[in-house]
Formats: C-alpha cells, sequence, structure tokens
C-alpha cells in the first residue's frame, strides 16, 4: 500500500492521508433510523413503526425512536434545505452556515 501512496505523489514522498468526514447515502440502512427496545430484541423500520406504534409489545414500556420516524416538522426543515441548496452534500459540504441559517432557525445549524 504504502508504495501506491508513494507513486501517486509528487517528489515520491509519501502523502499524508487523512480521513477529512463520511457520508452515509441511504440512512434508512444505518442502525439509528430504526425504533425499537434493545433489551426486549424489538426493531422496527419507520413504516412498522408508524404500523404498530411506540410501545414496546414485550414489556409494554415506550421504545426508542429511530430518525426515520421523525415528524412533520423535521420533514418540513429538510424539503427547505433541500428547495434551496440543491443536496443533501450541498447542504453538508458547501453551503456557508450563515446561508443556511436564513433558510432554517439557527438553532437547526448548530
Amino acid at each position: 500500500m504504502r508504495e501506491v501512496i508513494t507513486g501517486l505523489s509528487s517528489n515520491n514522498k509519501p502523502l499524508k492521508a487523512k480521513i477529512a468526514y463520511t457520508i452515509e447515502f441511504y440512512p434508512e440502512e444505518g442502525k439509528y433510523h430504526y425504533t425499537g427496545h434493545r433489551k426486549c430484541g424489538v426493531v422496527y423500520s419507520p413504516n412498522e413503526t408508524r404500523k404498530m406504534g411506540v410501545t414496546c409489545p414485550v414489556c409494554g414500556k415506550e421504545l426508542t425512536l429511530g430518525f426515520g420516524v421523525g415528524t412533520q416538522q423535521v420533514s418540513k426543515v429538510y424539503e427547505q434545505l433541500i428547495n434551496s441548496f440543491g443536496s443533501e452534500f450541498n447542504v453538508l459540504l458547501t453551503t456557508p452556515e450563515v446561508e443556511i441559517q436564513k433558510v432554517v432557525d439557527p438553532k437547526i445549524v448548530e
């Protein structure tokens, strides 16, 4: 691997590469997207949560809500951002915070 990095660099000096950030394309595939109850082994997709509710069928306690079960307000903010800046990538990587604050509540930008 070192040879590949050295070959790609100038002056045959190894590149000092680092990962600046990562972006997941499909959040519905992530573990935080699902609603569930770890102790009872209950896991619901967002669609299942809408159908089954947020009460654990095993113990009767409230389930931990996943990200995908958000409110209409979250969806509204998301749509505002995408409509204003074109894509999630633009919002996350290239749009200055001051521009985002013009579209949504500054607390969201934080």
